[in-house]
């Protein structure tokens, strides 16, 4: 074998297993190994890849959830003739379709023309989990794609600073919309969906409580009474699950506040909350009912909110803590500032922060000015996993 082809037989046999674990290093890994990909890309195979493949592979996987593909897989080899029984579909269309999504490794051809399920067609069997964002793709997302660019050249090639003239409202055929990005999707009844997709994606996560120092920065002077976290903004309930299951052994008297818009709540309920979790309906731009709590917690809150709502969000929440005793942890993604350094992911999404909030992914730099303009002294950050911080604040 020469060192090429020994070359190749490593890259084709690597997979996550090697990392036991360790999702730092295995999302540096996979970062390089698109890199690789396109090092090794002539200028024309990447736009076939970026033009051409992408919307095949949308087009596919929509087509093949619509028909249960995904339930219909097992670890038992079937060819294309039993699948198109099963799903209904013409044999001719769903074997071109496989061959699209074996490319995806979305499906593994056991033999020819025989298919076993995967890692991701096993998850896409969930109707309420990731298989949701494909909904959100088509009912807002696509609409975007093909909007936004003449929206940019309408409107001089900048984001509004103002979010109530957030670039989606143009895009969906409703610029003169009064409320924002979350009444519009529960209007139009996607919220469930974007909550479910959310939950989906969020699953696969690692937990946050198990990799933060939750002894020595929550539990540490932690006075026993007050409420130990309240998770503002906290959705269907994972965050503060995570942090239930931690210290329950120890702390199972420990008050820990789940709070949200009425209707997601009843959702959180709905999918099985850790009985140590109370609900609370809240709206994070009014004051904080719940005082002098060891700590304020909010994932992927802040990110969705300009400068002006963010600032109004953190005022809420420092008008509730106390001094020399609260904290605030805010679990968000911190953009680099080198481009080089930026995941695909993160760059895209600080995108649709701009589409549909006209916010953004901040700096740390950005991170530390935000929480010091509203009057609170920034402690510093701490990775979790990835691009994933817990950023710390305290009153002065």
């Amino acid at each position: 074998m020469t060192s090429t082809e020994a070359l190749i037989e490593t890259l084709n046999t690597t997979d996550k297993s090697i990392f036991h674990g360790d999702e730092i290093s295995r999302m540096k890994a996979a970062r390089a190994a698109r890199k690789l990909a396109q090092r090794l890309e002539a200028p024309w195979e990447r736009m076939y890849t970026e033009i051409i493949n992408k919307s095949s592979e949308l087009v596919s996987v929509k087509t093949c959830t619509d028909v249960k593909l995904w339930s219909c897989l097992s670890s038992t080899p079937q060819t294309s003739a039993h699948l198109a029984e099963k799903t209904g579909m013409d044999q001719g269309l769903l074997r071109r379709m496989l061959r699209v999504l074996v490319t995806m490794d979305f499906v593994e051809e056991a033999d020819v023309d025989t298919y076993v399920e995967t890692e991701m067609s096993k998850e896409l069997r969930d109707p309420d989990g990731m298989i949701l964002g494909l909904d959100m793709y088509y009912s807002l997302s696509l609409k975007m794609t093909q909007l936004l660019p003449e929206y940019f050249k309408r409107h001089g090639y900048r984001i509004p600073e103002d979010i109530s003239q957030a670039p989606f409202k143009w895009a969906m055929g409703m610029p003169e919309y009064k409320d924002g990005f979350w009444a519009m999707i529960d209007e139009i009844g996607l919220s469930p969906k974007f909550n479910g997709f959310l939950s989906g994606l969020r699953r696969g996560q690692p937990s946050w409580a198990a990799l933060w120092p939750v002894e020595e920065k929550l539990l540490e002077g932690w006075d026993g009474k007050s409420v130990l976290l309240v998770d503002i903004g906290g959705g269907k309930g994972r965050d503060i699950c995570n942090l239930a299951e931690v210290i329950h052994e120890n702390h199972a008297n420990a008050r820990l506040v789940l709070q949200d818009r009425p209707s997601v709540l009843e959702e959180a309920r709905a999918s099985g909350l850790h009985p140590q979790i109370e609900t609370m309906p809240h709206d994070f731009f009014k004051p904080n009912p719940v005082h002098g709590a060891r700590a304020y917690f909010e994932h992927s809150v802040v990110h969705d909110w300009p400068d002006k709502e963010a600032r109004e969000i953190l005022t809420q929440i420092k008008n509730s803590m106390q001094s020399g005793y609260s904290k605030l942890l805010l679990m968000e993604r911190v953009m680099p500032e080198s481009a080089k350094e930026v995941d695909p992911n993160l760059a895209s999404i600080d995108l649709h922060m701009a589409f549909n909030f006209c916010a953004q992914e901040r700096t740390e730099v950005q991170w530390r000015a935000l929480l010091q303009s509203v009057g609170l002294k920034y402690v510093g950050y701490q990775p979790v996993f990835g691009k994933t911080y817990i950023l710390e604040a305290e009153l002065p």
